[in-house]
C-alpha cells in the first residue's frame, strides 16, 4: 500500500494543483524532493479519508468555492 501511495504522490505531485502547490512549497523551501512527496502522500491520504467521511465526490475547486462563499457572505 505504501508503495502505491509513493506513486500515486509522483502523479498529483505533477497533476492535482493543490498537490503540485504543496510539492513546490516544500522543495522550494529546501525539504528534499523525497519528503515533499510523501507530505503529497500525506495530503492524498487526507483527501481520501474526508471524501469517505464526507461522502462528497472530489471536487478540484472546492476550496475556490468555499472562499467564494465566504467573501460574498462578509
Amino acid at each position: 500500500m505504501r508503495k502505491l501511495l509513493y506513486l500515486a504522490s509522483l502523479s498529483a505531485s505533477r497533476f492535482n494543483r493543490q498537490c503540485k502547490l504543496l510539492y513546490e512549497r516544500l522543495v522550494t523551501q529546501g525539504k528534499p524532493k523525497k519528503v515533499a512527496l510523501i507530505a503529497v502522500a500525506n495530503k492524498l491520504l487526507k483527501q481520501i479519508f474526508a471524501i469517505l467521511r464526507s461522502g462528497i465526490p472530489y471536487d478540484p475547486h472546492y476550496l475556490e468555492k468555499k472562499r467564494n462563499v465566504v467573501t460574498q457572505g462578509a
